[in-house]
């Protein structure tokens, strides 16, 4: 569980486009507790928990099911070490997308770079989620509850807006050189009841 600080068709940038293949151990699979992230005394790349086992959190559920291989949307495919796109989640009409990079360097490029292809950066963007107005945008820290993995640091922010009057979030997770993208392609385009649903996902 998580708090902030403070592939149907993509209804605007972003897309349910997927077929279903399923990816092997991509769901419902035991998996050893996650170890906490460390870096070498060398100082080289920290070693990250794999997407697989991010997204199937021991003793707690999935943060998606009916997965498969995700889209690009113009991610480099050479730094992409993992793509899962998941058309079901605990949230009704809510799906998720989780992608990993092979480097910190090309993580960093990979934010950058879904938050062109959202529009995100040109949005002018307040610093809680969802906004005070449940429209606009926003942007803050979070942090898990209970997982030490994810405590508060610099760079592990979520992003909300609508795009396309689709209801969109964006959160990272710098140590692991992931991020996610969560849509709520039907329904009232409601901020609060993504974020809400956000809160209740864990991680391995």
């Amino acid at each position: 569980m998580a708090r902030s600080h403070g592939e149907r068709r993509f209804w605007g940038q972003i897309g349910r486009t997927a077929v279903i293949i399923p990816i092997a151990a991509a769901i419902a699979v035991p998996i050893l507790p996650a170890q906490a992230v460390t870096v070498a005394a060398s100082g080289k790349t920290p070693h990250v928990t794999p997407l697989k086992k991010i997204m199937n959190p021991k003793g707690h559920k999935p943060v998606g099911t009916e997965c498969t291989k995700a889209l690009l949307f113009g991610l480099s495919k050479k730094t992409v070490i993992a793509n899962i796109f998941c058309a079901k989640t605990t949230g009704k009409n809510i799906d998720v997308w989780g992608y990993q990079f092979d480097s910190k360097k090309h993580y960093l490029a990979g934010v950058k770079h879904i938050n062109r292809y959202t529009r995100f950066s040109k949005k002018h963007h307040g610093t809680t989620c969802p906004p005070a107005s449940n429209k606009g945008a926003g942007q803050t820290g979070w942090h898990a509850n209970s997982n030490p993995k994810y405590k508060a640091r610099r760079g592990q922010n979520i992003e909300c807006f609508l795009d396309h009057g689709k209801p969109v979030l964006i959160w990272t997770m710098p140590t692991q050189h992931v991020f996610f993208i969560a849509q709520l392609y039907v329904g009232r385009p409601s901020l609060v009841r993504i974020v809400d649903w956000w809160k209740t996902v864990n991680y391995g």
